[in-house]
């Protein structure tokens, strides 16, 4: 069983990553061979992504590949990897002078039923439903002008995608916190839960998410899964998900 959710929680994880297909000009995403490759127009080695979509029996000649194919497009780029399912091609991207820099714990809640949303006090919890609202989204955490562009036209892509909801909580009608769900299969993905400085610790992230899993359970979903941050780490473990693998980033200095 935890193979298959193993499986599930990746398949979800790729689907989100179309979140970031177009962002600058020149925007290409490709499936090739073992890897999704995905240049996202921009020059920034966080958004254009080679992720393996399976374990490959080639390790070598998929490192090859990936990189010689972010080469002809002159973009850097990161690497994602799961840790425990794709150690070979960890091993031939670190020999290439690839670094591991970040680690996030892949995590599943199996039972979604259990979660209720319950708004605490003060916070007004609504789906994103028009242009608007998608701009308010973006604007939840502070970022400075081109980030703003940028994360803008991140939540415009989200919106569009199939099975994606977005979610921001208000308070006195002023945008304090966000998430999104993602639904592929049985699987709802939860995804930038953020909530902005001077109204955490008020429970208003544990609404964000429990909102997240609610849309799925209804959309037919019978388990959640994230990537958690450390900041969010502690409540996800609260909530009752857990530790599958942990997905790793692996950056050319």
């Amino acid at each position: 069983m935890d193979d298959d959710r193993a499986a599930a929680i990746h398949e979800n994880y790729l689907a989100a990553l179309g979140r970031v297909t177009v962002l600058g000009p020149g925007a290409h995403t490709e499936r090739r061979g073992p890897w999704l490759l995905l240049d996202a127009g921009l020059d920034f080695d966080f958004f254009n992504v080679a992720a393996l979509t399976a374990e490959t029996d080639d390790p070598v000649g998929a490192i090859v590949e990936a990189v010689g194919w972010f080469a002809a497009r002159a973009k850097p780029f990161r690497f994602i990897f799961r840790d425990r399912q794709d150690r070979a091609a960890i091993e031939h991207a670190r020999a290439r002078g690839f670094l591991v820099g970040e680690a996030e714990p892949a995590m599943l809640l199996e039972e979604i039923g259990a979660v209720t949303v319950a708004p605490p006090p003060g916070l007004d919890l609504r789906p994103v439903s028009d242009a608007a609202m998608v701009a308010a989204y973006a604007g939840v955490e502070p970022v400075d002008g081109g980030d703003l562009q940028v994360r803008t036209a991140i939540s415009r892509r989200a919106f569009e995608l199939a099975g994606c909801q977005l979610f921001i909580g208000y308070v006195d009608g002023r945008p304090a916190a966000r998430s999104l769900a993602l639904v592929t299969g049985e699987m709802v993905g939860v995804y930038n839960v953020f909530v902005r400085q001077e109204y955490r610790g008020r429970g208003f992230g544990r609404a964000m998410t429990a909102a997240v899993v609610a849309a799925g359970r209804q959309s037919g979903a019978t388990a959640a899964s994230l990537s958690a941050t450390d900041l969010g780490l502690p409540l996800y473990q609260k909530m009752g998900f857990r530790e599958v693998y942990r997905y790793l980033s692996l950056w050319k200095p």
